[in-house]
Order: C-alpha cells, then structure tokens, then sequence
C-alpha cells in the first residue's frame, strides 16, 4: 500500500534499523514514480551514501506495477541488501548498530563547513551523512569537499 510519507530520510533509516534488529538479509518499499527533482529521490542519494560507505552490501531499483482499481500505479520497488559482519567473536553482528535523525522536518540542524571539524574529530566509528548543495555526502567528504550543510543522521 502506497501512502503518503512525509519524511522520507526517517522512513528508509527505520525501516533499515527494524530490519537489522530482526536480523533479515533485506528490507524494500514502493515509492511512486515522480518527476526527477521531487523530494522522494532522497532515498536513493542516501541509499547511495550508506552504499559507498560500506554500511549496506547493495541496493536495488525495480519497476513495478500496482493494480489499484481504476487509478493503476507504476512504482519503484527498492529492495535494500543489508550488510553483517562475519567476523569470529561476534557473527551476524548488524554493521548498522543504531541509527539517529538529527534534522527532522519540525527542526532542521544546518553545519557551517568551519563546524564541520569539531564533529569529525569525536569520534572516528560514527557515520554523519549530510545534505549539501551538491548531494548527499559523509562528514569526512563533506569537510574535504569544504562544504556545509543540513546534518541529517548519525549511523554508528
């Protein structure tokens, strides 16, 4: 069922921490085909990110096709492969520990690329993805690139 999501950076992280805690290999959902600039694509700048990080092992984007009486929808299912690790002390141990949303759509929490630093510096096994002018990046890239912005979530 396709229904309205307002905040589509919490739905994906929490559908990807329930997941994990139920220790599933993946988790997916519909999202509904829109116009390239629509907020929606989000997702998959995130997507993304966790990919290129190493926090997920893959992502996939399919088309699908939703008979709903008259009003037929052709959507993405996007199918996200979750990552553990296989070391001896601690197997099937999720990569994704917790995840917390920083900026939220009641309180954004923006970053100067001068602040970036004192974050990056506290603690090198979290993951801060942060939104910029020029897509979605890590902390770390963020900082190299000199850029600032929207502090969406922190992944430990």
């Amino acid at each position: 069922m396709l229904g309205y999501i307002n905040d589509h950076v919490s739905d994906i992280l929490i559908r990807i921490q329930n997941a994990q805690r139920s220790k599933l290999q993946y988790t997916s959902f519909y999202r509904k085909k829109t116009s390239i600039h629509d907020s929606a694509n989000i997702s998959i700048d995130l997507l993304d990110t966790l990919y290129r990080e190493g926090y997920i092992t893959s992502y996939e984007v399919k088309k699908d096709h939703l008979p709903r009486g008259k009003d037929d929808q052709f959507v993405d299912k996007i199918q996200i492969h979750l990552k553990y690790h296989s070391s001896a002390p601690h197997p099937h141990l999720p990569v994704i520990r917790q995840i917390k949303r920083i900026s939220k759509p009641g309180r954004r929490v923006y970053i100067s690329n001068r602040d970036i630093r004192y974050l990056s510096s506290q603690n090198t096994f979290e993951l801060y993805i942060i939104s910029t002018p020029q897509g979605l990046y890590s902390l770390h890239t963020a900082r190299k690139l000199g850029l600032g912005g929207e502090l969406l979530c922190k992944i430990i």
